[in-house]
């Protein structure tokens, strides 16, 4: 075999064991892409149900009606505000494209 034809076998032989490493690295990455996409999503809607249900407390506390408007067009509120001993029972459902969070808190009545 001639240094042309063994150059060519030798690029073959290291085409044919790279491909499956760079297969296994892509299938890596994947992961790890859909991964932090997943922990981005789920710290925005547990961001935007802690802050929903804040705002809601202060409305609730200066004798609104818990009503608020939130921001962001791309998370999807769900408020429940339930009358409580002295106060109010709120959840907040934070939907993302990825998460769902729901919180719960009880706000104390206006201070007579």
């Amino acid at each position: 075999m001639n240094k042309k034809g063994s150059a060519m076998l030798l690029a073959l032989i290291l085409c044919l064991t790279a491909l499956p490493a760079a297969g296994v690295f892509i299938t890596i990455a994947r992961s790890d892409l859909e991964s932090a996409l997943d922990d981005y999503h789920w710290a925005r809607a547990q961001r935007a149900a802690w802050g929903a249900l804040e705002l809601i407390e202060r409305d609730l506390q200066s004798g609104g009606a818990g009503e608020i408007s939130w921001p962001d067009p791309d998370i999807l509120l769900a408020v429940k505000i339930a009358d409580s001993d002295g106060g109010w029972e709120v959840t907040v459902s934070a939907v993302s494209e990825r998460a769902e969070v729901t919180l719960s808190g009880w706000v104390a009545g206006p201070k007579s």
